[in-house]
């Protein structure tokens, strides 16, 4: 296209030229030569603008044919890639198709096995249901029989608390006459004068009395009234109260004491109150005897002011030193019914089998410890002869008898104020 416009621009330049020449010849003036000559001057500066237009359009249009070659390749490579990945897509589905395939065979083998197993589970069904039923029946009689094996335990253990309640009722209901029988034959023991309740001279009438020094020492015997001990404290406490009828005869000591039973001395707090001008004693059968023979040893002296100051430390020390023995007693009594109480719950969580073979031991186990069948005075050799052989057993056993154990000794025997 260049060349073209090149070409008819050196025609158009002819032409004017041959133009020229004719008009030189036809006019032959030097104003029209000039004329002519800037017109072909002003011809000339257009067609080179036109050419210099061309020659932009020119470049622009190899630009443009540059781009859409890039374009072009750019398309050819991205249809080639396109090749490639959808021969890879091919190959990529061809494999997941066998594997597919190869599932589907898997399938079909499985369910001809299940439908096999569900043939042979059909044929089989009525002769299972027939066995389930029948295991459901033996289930439902060892149900059966379970719950009245256990109706039956439940019942036995009621029959047995029930038993341990009358039996514990009836305690406490012969708790009277027991330490009524027991003061006599302590009294008779040790020379001391027994008055019963009926010979009593003054009002009130306690359950037991003796009289040491010309003085009427009151015992009376208490006991709970019901199966609990709940409200135990609390009538302790109002018959202590109430002991104030005895002691406001002269002639009665000042000093009440009340025995209650050693199975119920754990639920007191207070076991020795202060009224005013008389005190009130809480004690239980064990501690009888040994209070009687302290009570007994004023009786040797005739008057109280008569004492030498040695013979009445040894009656205050022999005194103090029973106290604290029998309050330590029941210190430690109460202190191993709760190890054991709490032990036996433990043994509550035992497996079944143990505990019912260990129940069955108990039921034939019989422990008596030695009773009183006739009035005989305990001799004090004897008992510690008996105390030394126990030592040598428990020696054998490597238990520690030490009598200062500290661990006891740092226990207190009174509460706080």
């Amino acid at each position: 296209m260049l060349l073209t416009l090149i070409g008819l621009g050196g025609l158009a330049f002819g032409v004017l030229i041959g133009h020229f020449f004719t008009s030189r010849r036809a006019t032959n003036t030097e104003k029209a030569l000039v004329e002519e000559k800037s017109k072909l001057d002003g011809q000339n500066q257009q067609l080179r603008v036109e050419l210099s237009a061309l020659e932009k359009t020119n470049q622009e249009n190899e630009k443009e044919n540059l781009e859409l070659k890039k374009t072009v390749a750019k398309s050819e490579a991205a249809q080639e890639a396109l090749k490639r990945s959808k021969e890879e897509a091919v190959d990529v589905y061809k494999i997941k198709n066998l594997e597919l395939e190869a599932k589907l065979e898997a399938f079909r083998t499985e369910k001809s096995d299940l439908t096999k197993r569900l043939i042979s589970f059909e044929e089989t069904k009525e002769q299972r249901q027939k066995e389930f039923e029948e295991k459901i029946q033996r289930l439902n009689l060892a149900f059966d029989q379970r719950e009245k094996e256990r109706e039956g335990e439940i019942k036995s253990k009621e029959l047995s608390e029930l038993k341990r309640l009358q039996a514990l009722k009836e305690t406490w209901a012969r708790h009277e006459k027991n330490i009524e029988e027991k003061m006599q034959l302590i009294c008779q023991r040790h020379g001391i004068e027994y008055s019963p309740k009926e010979k009593f001279p003054f009002k009130g009438k306690p359950d037991n009395a003796v009289k040491i020094c010309d003085e009427f020492i009151v015992f009376d015997s208490k006991s709970p009234q019901g199966e609990s001990l709940d409200n135990f404290p609390s009538y302790i406490k109002g018959q202590a109260e109430a002991s104030k009828k005895y002691a406001a005869y002269e002639g009665v000591k000042k000093d009440v004491f009340l025995v209650v039973p050693t199975n119920a001395i754990h639920v007191i707090g207070e076991k020795y109150m202060v009224y005013g001008d008389y005190r009130v004693h809480v004690i239980t059968e064990d501690a009888l005897e040994p209070i009687l023979i302290g009570l007994k040893k004023i009786e040797d002296y005739e008057f109280a002011e008569k004492l030498s100051p040695e013979d009445r430390e040894k009656i205050v020390t022999t005194i103090g030193k029973m106290a604290h023995g029998m309050k330590r007693r029941i210190q430690i009594d109460y202190f191993f019914a709760n190890e054991f109480i709490s032990v036996l719950t433990d043994a509550e969580n035992l497996p079944t089998e143990i505990l019912d073979e260990a129940r069955k031991v108990e039921r034939t186990s019989k422990l008596n410890p030695p009773q009183e069948r006739r009035a005989k005075i305990i001799d004090s050799k004897e008992l510690t002869k008996e105390a030394d052989k126990l030592v040598g057993k428990a020696t054998g056993q490597e238990i520690n008898l030490n009598s200062n154990l500290s661990t006891l000794n740092t226990i207190p025997l009174y509460e706080d104020d």
